[in-house]
């Protein structure tokens, strides 16, 4: 069956009928982005349970309270992007939300992966990428790789191919290495970017495909789909409103 939820109902669950985004956490809660309207949660049961939340409650309508973007953090923080490029951090169990610049700890991660040889890929939020693996004395080797920009070291989503090919989406376009090198290096790392055809540098999402090729999706690029290519010489299919897609902004991909 399929219910429809708006925001002329005489109980509305929602503010606004213009929404921007959904995420799914791990326990079954629905968090729906709105345009002026802050976010939802929508707790599974029965009939709707609701939490309404503004980042900024002072400017109700205000691009403040304009949700682009959700990525939930590992700690099980919920990290808001607003359309006037503020960051929020919301925390579910303590039902605050606080400004993200001055919320983020050198540990706050936003995606992780393990690859082939047990190395650990965390994608954190200004602080790069890091790699963790055994060290001497059984001791955890952290390595840091791109951070020389904030937009290079700002890392919203990470995703191994069946290459072995690591994809990391950036604030400054994509990055992509070969885990089967040993040892790795920051020269290592493969860049696609504006100049090498993608629309926008701003990406949020990466996902593979059974092909071999990934899909790469951010602000404005519609869906790019690539596949790796060691001499850097990557081929770009983009597929956009021109194609039939709703729209060019790609905040997820299933």
């Amino acid at each position: 069956d399929i219910t429809h939820y708006s925001a002329s109902d005489l109980h509305p669950i929602i503010g606004t009928d213009y929404l921007t985004n959904i995420h799914v956490d791990g326990s079954g809660n629905i968090w729906i982005g709105q345009e002026d309207a802050g976010i939802v949660c929508l707790t599974e049961s029965r009939q709707p349970n609701t939490a309404h939340l503004l980042p900024d409650p002072l400017h109700p309508g205000m691009k403040t309270n304009y949700i682009t973007r959700m990525a939930k953090t590992q700690d099980g923080r919920v990290l808001l992007e607003t359309q006037s490029r503020n960051l929020y951090l919301y925390n579910p169990k303590a039902s605050t939300i606080v400004n993200a610049e001055s919320a983020f700890s050198n540990s706050t991660v936003l995606d992780s992966v393990t690859d082939k040889r047990g190395r650990a890929w965390l994608a954190t939020w200004e602080k790069g990428l890091i790699m963790q693996q055994p060290g001497k004395n059984g001791k955890t080797q952290e390595t840091y790789f791109l951070t020389r920009s904030t937009s290079e070291s700002r890392i919203y989503d990470l995703a191994i191919d069946k290459q072995e090919i690591l994809w990391a989406a950036t604030e400054y376009g994509v990055y992509a290495i070969d885990t089967k090198a040993k040892p790795i290096s920051e020269e290592a790392f493969l860049h696609i970017g504006v100049k090498e055809g993608l629309p926008s540098n701003s990406i949020y999402c990466i996902l593979p495909s059974k092909n071999g090729q990934v899909l790469i999706g951010g602000q404005g690029t519609g869906v790019v789909k690539t596949a790796y290519q060691s001499d850097g010489d990557f081929v770009l299919e983009i597929v956009s409103t021109k194609q039939g897609l709703n729209s060019n902004i790609a905040r997820s991909e299933e």
